[in-house]
């Protein structure tokens, strides 16, 4: 998802119909969904994630 389907604002999910991803790298401007609740939800995933298992590999 990070170096597919983020926005350079951190926003992620391009499509406004279902809140969902499309194709690899499709982002588009006019229509982004784009939810920072979205992003907050990743970042809180990603810190559990880190919290589960400090390795970085």
């Amino acid at each position: 998802m990070v170096q597919r389907q983020i926005y350079i604002t951190g926003g992620i999910g391009s499509q406004s119909l279902g809140e969902a991803f499309s194709c690899d790298c499709d982002l588009p401007n006019d229509t982004a969904h784009a939810e920072s609740c979205a992003s907050i939800g990743l970042m809180m995933f990603a810190r559990r994630r880190l919290e589960m298992e400090a390795d970085g590999r």
